[in-house]
């Protein structure tokens, strides 16, 4: 029986793994602040009386593998990205004002909604395509240049010796003399 607005300060709730609001009278907007609530796996704010946009701040909530929305007034684009990406439509059913994926109604103004991909997003899950493609262009360097020296140059005794110490066995010599010596005697 729940009444008013979700509080700002739910969100320094830290530990906060769930988050069950379902069936109340609540009513105002979805609090930004639910987005620092950063090991929340699921959340149920169903049947109460939300408006206005779900922030797209949500998002960001990498554990949350349970969301309801379903039957309020929330209204816009279902928000992209990450987690959000994996909910289905019974998710936000009942709420007639929101548009985008994975609901079939689409939004006029996608094309103005902002990406879902920042460049704090990209800081957090670690390597962007920058430093992905250098990492690429120097290991194929290496390797055609490793190509290079054993096909064309002759076996480096260098990586020979290594293999040898790292494996503990030792790898067959050829002995050029020796072989056309045997040769000749045969």
């Amino acid at each position: 029986m729940f009444e008013g607005e979700i509080p700002q300060v739910i969100g320094e709730l830290n530990s906060l793994k769930g988050l069950n609001l379902s069936n109340n009278g609540i009513t105002g907007n979805i609090p930004q602040s639910l987005s620092y609530l950063k090991k929340l796996e699921w959340l149920d704010l169903s049947r109460n009386q939300l408006s206005g946009e779900i922030p797209m701040a949500l998002t960001n909530l990498n554990f949350l593998s349970f969301l309801n929305l379903s039957q309020n007034h929330l209204e816009g684009m279902v928000p992209k990205g990450q987690q959000f990406d994996t909910f289905g439509n019974e998710s936000y059913v009942g709420n007639t004002m929101l548009c985008g994926f994975p609901l079939s109604k689409s939004c006029k103004k996608d094309k103005d909604w902002p990406p879902h991909s920042t460049s704090e997003d990209k800081e957090e899950s670690g390597f962007g395509w920058k430093a992905v493609a250098i990492g690429y262009a120097c290991g194929a360097i290496f390797g055609l240049l490793l190509g290079y020296i054993v096909f064309f140059v002759g076996k480096p005794q260098w990586i020979v010796r290594h293999f040898e110490l790292m494996f503990n066995i030792r790898l067959k010599r050829r002995n050029n003399r020796a072989g056309a010596e045997r040769r000749r005697v045969n």
